[in-house]
């Protein structure tokens, strides 16, 4: 538009003038285009930038031109950083550029505008359609790319094939959602070692669809069988140790540990070991894998078919302050090793006897029961019964106890030991009343006590 030129003057660029009535000057005239094309001019400015005009803000010209220069405006560049793309209400105290891709389902200010770029102005949000190819970075380095109307995260694919980055095998096999990579791609990968200690959580209130990362009902898994099963099937376990960490005093269900590669340590609270008991129709199970139980309580259930621990196929269980409790049981033992199976008892109060069995300690076709130096074991005072005796070795079982103490104060019916079929009890020479009980060791068919 060119400017009107005072009243009569040739010059049709000239500038406006005021009227001056004693110097006989003609004020200009002032056309509607001189006061609308202006305001149109600035009010488009607004809108583009994603403003709502308000007459209430006489700012926004400002805010509108800071957004102009900001990098990814009108998807001017191809990336820009931004601090979430799941952030569902805009944060109560944004500094001015602060950015979010707006998630679906989002909420307040940002409620209807899923998948836009809201960008703090200084005083409100600017919500900006980007377009597709549009890419933003997260402060943890994540990408994240517009693709058909929705950011997707970046990760490798079998179109994108030359993408490289570093990962542990369990890295691909975390990986999850459209587009991932596969564990057969895994050569596409610099490959990183996995080797530092797992702590998984359980809680009775936990979820076994959780992950079991934190000690808390939204990751903690609810069975030590969840937590086993991620081991075995998510992650790359040769020589690495996992703790599987009962996160609350309560009842867990018994589990079945079967050709884990690592080591596992399951443990609950020696000084409050009565109060994480694990119990169930059957016994804990440990077949070729090494495992240590610390400070927990193993309980008979009612109409268990299985020994209280049974160790068996080259398998090691630990015993570190545990309870051996439950229903009274006439054929089925609390300590059972078999086939190249071994317990060991570790230093200090190992194991603690409190209910009826078939025997406390039972070593039978090769498997074998140790005791550590130092370690103690308690027949409680209410004097559990034990159907065949409290020390059974037979076929070829051992029992290896001469570094062991039997707690003072203790009790415990039945015979002290039977040994038959070449099982072998080892006391060091401690005597026939070493082991506790009421009655009469047995010596049967190659069996020997020492």
């Amino acid at each position: 538009m060119k400017y009107q030129a005072p009243f009569g003057s040739p010059d049709p660029n000239a500038g406006y003038v005021d009227k001056n009535v004693p110097g006989a000057v003609a004020g200009s005239k002032v056309p509607a285009k001189a006061v609308e094309q202006p305001q149109r001019e600035l009010l488009y400015v607004l809108t583009q930038a994603g403003l709502v005009p308000s007459d209430n803000d006489l700012t926004q010209l400002w805010q509108a031109l800071n957004l102009m220069l900001l990098p990814g405006f009108a998807g001017r560049l191809a990336w820009m950083p931004v601090l979430s793309v799941t952030t569902i209400v805009p944060p109560g105290a944004p500094v001015m550029g602060d950015a979010y891709i707006v998630p679906a389902g989002a909420a307040g200010a940002w409620a209807g505008n899923s998948q836009k770029l809201a960008i703090w102005t200084g005083s409100s949000w600017a919500l900006i359609q980007t377009k597709d190819g549009h890419g933003v970075c997260l402060p943890d380095s994540r990408l994240f790319v517009r693709a058909a109307g929705i950011y997707i995260e970046f990760f490798a694919t079998d179109t994108r094939a030359g993408l490289v980055k570093t990962a542990t095998t369990q890295d691909v096999k975390d990986a999850v959602g459209t587009g991932v990579v596969r564990a057969q791609d895994l050569a596409s990968y610099i490959l990183r070692p996995d080797t530092a200690t797992l702590t998984l959580y359980v809680r009775p209130d936990g979820n076994d669809l959780n992950d079991g990362s934190a000690n808390d009902a939204a990751h903690a898994f609810k069975t030590l069988a969840a937590a086993v099963d991620r081991i075995q099937n998510r992650y790359a376990f040769a020589g690495r140790k996992a703790i599987l960490k009962l996160g609350t005093p309560g009842t867990y269900d018994t589990v079945s540990i079967n050709s884990v590669a690592g080591a596992i340590e399951i443990t609950g609270d020696k000084a409050n070991r009565s109060g994480y008991v694990l119990t169930g129709t059957r016994g804990v199970t440990i077949v070729a894998s090494t495992v240590s139980l610390i400070g927990l309580s193993l309980t008979y259930g009612v109409g268990a078919v299985q020994h209280n621990l049974q160790v068996g196929k080259a398998g090691v269980a630990t015993i570190d302050g545990v309870i051996f409790n439950g229903s009274a049981q006439a054929t089925w033992s609390h300590m059972f090793a078999t086939d190249s199976g071994g317990i060991v008892l570790q230093s200090g109060l190992a194991a603690e006897v409190r209910s009826d069995a078939y025997a406390a300690l039972y070593a039978a076709t090769g498997g074998t029961i140790a005791a550590s130096t130092g370690a103690q074991m308690l027949i409680t005072s209410n004097n559990p019964s034990f159907a065949d005796a409290t020390a059974v070795a037979r076929t070829g079982g051992v029992i290896e106890i001469a570094a062991l103490t039997f707690q003072a104060g203790g009790g415990g019916l039945g015979r002290r030991y039977h040994a038959s079929l070449n099982g072998v009890i080892n006391t060091n020479n401690s005597g026939p009343n070493f082991i506790p009980g009421n009655s009469a060791g047995l010596i049967e068919t190659g069996g020997q006590y020492a």
